[in-house]
């Protein structure tokens, strides 16, 4: 892609690779930018075939409707992906949050028993005998 900057199948396969790894952003930028070279060259097909000259094969203007709608899902795809796994790691901070209490909880309840006990309150049995 530093020679022949519209080598769309490069493009699309590091796309993919983005996606894989999880690096959801770098894919969605790598798909959106595939895109928007194949809809520049529809709109402008003569522009298109000569920008980048040096590279003759794999240029935007010769992606089908096919290859073109397949990228379109897939970045939906990744796109769906990206917000699960946002949701994913909220809920196991979430989670995280809740064990964090309860071990405090626990402690702290553990601590007062421990206390009472060392006090000589311990839980009601010698107190009321009178």
């Amino acid at each position: 892609l530093r020679i022949h900057t519209h080598y769309m199948k490069a493009m699309l396969r590091r796309g993919r690779c983005f996606a894989r790894i999880r690096q959801y952003q770098e894919a969605i930028a790598e798909y959106e930018r595939y895109i928007q070279l194949v809809l520049e060259a529809r709109k402008s097909p003569q522009s298109a075939a000569s920008s980048n000259a040096a590279c003759t094969f794999d240029r935007p203007i010769d992606i089908t409707e096919g290859e073109y709608s397949k990228a379109r899902q897939e970045l939906a795809d990744v796109r769906k992906s990206m917000r699960q796994a946002a949701a994913n790691d909220q809920a196991q901070r979430k989670k995280q949050r809740e064990q964090a209490f309860g071990f405090n909880r626990n402690f702290k309840d553990a601590a007062t028993a421990a206390a009472r006990r060392r006090n000589g309150g311990g839980g009601g049995s010698g107190n009321n005998s009178s």
